[in-house]
């Protein structure tokens, strides 16, 4: 998958529970620790993404509501997939 299309998709999907800054800095500074910045990647490395990301959400939404973002940003993924050419 496309670095910059993973990027936009979940800081899209993140921003109306954490705002689009603290979400595009959770998602750059968490793809970084995992060193994946730039390179394109697969679905494991969105599934490592997200698994980091949960913590951290789960305190702002609690846990349900996490669950279902992260799901979003899958759907979202999904989503861009399907309607890119």
């Amino acid at each position: 998958m496309n670095h910059d299309r993973v990027v936009e998709a979940a800081v899209r999907t993140l921003a109306p529970y954490v705002g689009r800054n603290m979400a595009a800095s959770a998602v750059r500074m968490h793809l970084a620790k995992l060193g994946l910045t730039g390179a394109p990647l697969t679905e494991a490395h969105v599934e490592q993404l997200l698994a980091e990301l949960a913590p951290a959400l789960c305190v702002f939404v609690g846990r349900a509501k996490a669950d279902d973002v992260l799901a979003g940003v899958r759907e979202a993924l999904r989503n861009d997939r399907r309607n890119s050419p």
